[in-house]
């Protein structure tokens, strides 16, 4: 199946120490919707929409997860490489993202082409 890139419209980037931010697609830019209910590694409100330049994630390694609700394909962290699993699951293990919102970003972009490549 594939994904046209503006299909994917929530990216999620999830560090070690649990905090989760989701990145909604828009124009190219990448929007942040906080979702974080517990403490420490992102700055921001839960609940709120903002531009990813006015988070940092704390953490220097976190992992990405894409979330296409239009063919309801879910991309995740877990082992190395993509690896095509049962009921349309994909599996996505991303490594050396700084703590720069720009960095972040910049993986999400890198993730999406990577996965359309893919598909």
């Amino acid at each position: 199946a594939f994904i046209a890139e503006e299909d994917i419209t929530v990216v999620a980037i999830q560090c070690c120490i649990n905090p989760i931010v989701n990145f909604i697609a828009n124009d190219g830019e990448a929007w942040i919707l906080a979702e974080l209910n517990q403490g420490g590694g992102l700055v921001g409100t839960p609940g709120t929409l903002m531009h990813s330049r006015y988070f940092q994630l704390w953490n220097t390694a976190p992992a990405a997860v894409i979330y296409n609700p239009v063919s309801d394909i879910l991309v995740y962290p877990e082992g190395k490489g993509i690896h095509v699993k049962e009921e349309g699951i994909l599996q996505v293990l991303v490594q050396g993202a700084n703590t720069s919102a720009a960095d972040c970003t910049w993986c999400i972009r890198h993730i999406i082409h990577y996965v359309k490549g893919l598909l």
